[in-house]
C-alpha cells in the first residue's frame, strides 16, 4: 500500500466530502425535532385544556399517554438521527488521520509506526497453529480484507 499512497490519498481525499455530508441526516434531524416541538406543544394544550375543563379523566389519560408515547417516539428518533450524524462525522476524522499518517511515512517504513498500524488494522489473531489472521480497516465500511500469515 505504500508504494501506491499517493493514489490512495487521491481517491480517498476525493471521497472525503461526500463521506462528511451529512445535510441530509441534518434536514431530516430538523424535521424530526420540528416534528417533536409540534408534539409537545400539542401535549401542553391539551395539559392545559384538562385544567380549564372537566373531562372524562380516563379518556383524558388514555390520549394523553398516546400523545406522550408519540413524542417518546418522535425523540427516539432525534437521537437516533444524531448517532448517525456523529458516526459519519467520526468516519471522516479517521478517515482524515489514516491519510494524515499515510502522507508523513515514506515509501518504505524503516521502523514500527504505531499510528500508522492503529489507522490501518482492525486485529491480528493468532492461531493455534501460529498462522496470523490480519483484519484491515476499510476506511469506508470498517474491514476490507483479512489474510492469513
Amino acid at each position: 500500500m505504500l508504494g501506491d499512497k499517493e493514489q490512495y490519498i487521491a481517491r480517498f481525499e476525493k471521497m472525503l466530502p461526500l463521506l462528511a455530508d451529512t445535510s441530509k441526516l441534518e434536514k431530516q434531524l430538523a424535521g424530526a425535532q420540528n416534528k417533536h416541538g409540534s408534539m409537545m406543544n400539542s401535549l401542553r394544550l391539551y395539559m392545559e385544556e384538562n385544567t380549564r375543563q372537566i373531562q372524562d379523566q380516563e379518556e383524558y389519560n388514555r390520549h394523553f399517554s398516546k400523545l406522550d408515547a408519540e413524542c417518546k417516539k418522535a425523540e427516539e428518533e432525534i437521537e437516533s438521527i444524531r448517532k448517525k450524524i456523529l458516526s459519519q462525522s467520526g468516519r471522516k476524522e479517521q478517515i482524515r488521520r489514516c491519510l494524515d499518517e499515510l502522507r508523513q511515512c515514506g515509501d518504505i517504513l524503516e521502523e514500527f509506526n504505531l499510528d500508522l498500524w492503529n489507522s490501518m488494522i482492525e486485529s491480528v489473531t493468532v492461531c493455534a497453529d501460529e498462522k496470523q489472521v490480519f483484519l484491515f480497516r476499510d476506511l469506508f465500511y470498517g474491514i476490507i480484507s483479512c489474510n492469513e500469515v
